[in-house]
């Protein structure tokens, strides 16, 4: 008699947990696409929910021709966790437009979801663009996913866009970035490489000994730090300097000894812009310059 009653109260038990108090919609269910619609996101009571944590189900790219138009018609939305579900790189373009779409848009977990360096440069570029230079930075979590030649990309994506890697934590949070940039990249470097399909851990632990290794962004120059704040009278300032040149490329433009920065400008080409070396400098920083939003694709309009 107890067994029946425990199968019958799981058996009853809600696929999608609502606190409305809280304002958070959850559902951990280990869903495939096939039963996306089962989310019922088109109910009205979901209508003011601030997150939206669909974590740990099994959705690829198909599943989010569903999620995220309704998403969108969530008014007060804040946070969306999509983490350890398997996206891929298919789904990269649906998230771009998304976050193109949402510029309040404060928290966006996508770790634990098989995206390559192509569809997280896509994302982060479209999370970058999308944002004004006084918001609240975006809150992007890419780790733990299979985004090759990391540190490289890293440093590629600090260079040309808004973007802070979050290497000192008592500076910088959710809120919150010392360098005003636009998009937060926590924990961005650790990844998983992909041999044969399989899924290997290229940092064991959850954070590296020693942050040294990491690109950092420019300095303005080596000025004692004032105790006040912990930040240097120059890093204050409103004097931005100039950009470093372009992997490849020496500060003038002209290119540099083709073995030197190789990986970097092939990286460059691969995932940025498909450009060939012919195009030179100024072809590599035309694809990374902010471009006019495209318009919505018909599989994320909005539902009427």
């Amino acid at each position: 008699l107890w067994a029946r009653c425990v199968a019958a109260m799981v058996r009853h038990e809600p696929l999608v947990s609502l606190d409305s108090w809280r304002g958070v919609l959850l559902c951990h269910h280990h869903l495939q696409d096939d039963r996306v619609t089962d989310l019922e996101l088109y109910r009205k009571d979901y209508q003011s929910c601030e997150t939206v944590d669909l974590a740990e189900n099994k959705f690829t790219h198909e599943a989010l021709h569903y999620i995220l138009p309704h998403c969108l018609q969530f008014s007060g939305l804040e946070v969306l966790k999509l983490y350890k579900n398997d996206i891929g790189d298919a789904g990269a373009d649906l998230l771009a437009d998304f976050c193109e779409r949402s510029p309040a848009l404060r928290e966006l977990h996508l770790s634990h979801n098989r995206i390559k360096a192509h569809g997280a440069v896509v994302i982060i570029h479209a999370a970058e663009r999308s944002r004004k230079a006084a918001c609240t930075p975006l809150w992007l979590r890419l780790e733990r996913n299979a985004v090759e030649h990391v540190g490289d990309i890293a440093d590629a994506l600090q260079q040309r866009l808004s973007v802070c890697l979050r290497c000192d934590r008592s500076v910088c949070n959710r809120g919150f970035c010392i360098h005003h940039c636009k998009v937060h990249l926590p924990f961005f470097l650790l990844q998983f490489d992909i041999p044969g399909g399989a899924l290997n851990e290229v940092h064991t632990k959850q954070e590296p000994d020693s942050w040294e290794h990491i690109p950092k962004r420019p300095r303005l120059g080596d000025h004692s730090e004032t105790p006040e704040t912990g930040i240097s009278e120059s890093e204050s300032s409103d004097w931005i300097p100039p950009p470093p040149p372009l992997p490849g490329f020496k500060a003038d433009g002209s290119r540099t000894s083709p073995d030197l920065d190789s990986t970097k400008v092939r990286l460059f080409n691969r995932h940025i812009g498909h450009l060939s070396l012919g195009q030179g400098i100024q072809g590599i920083q035309d694809a990374l310059l902010p471009q006019q939003p495209q318009p919505f694709p018909p599989a994320l309009r909005p539902p009427r």
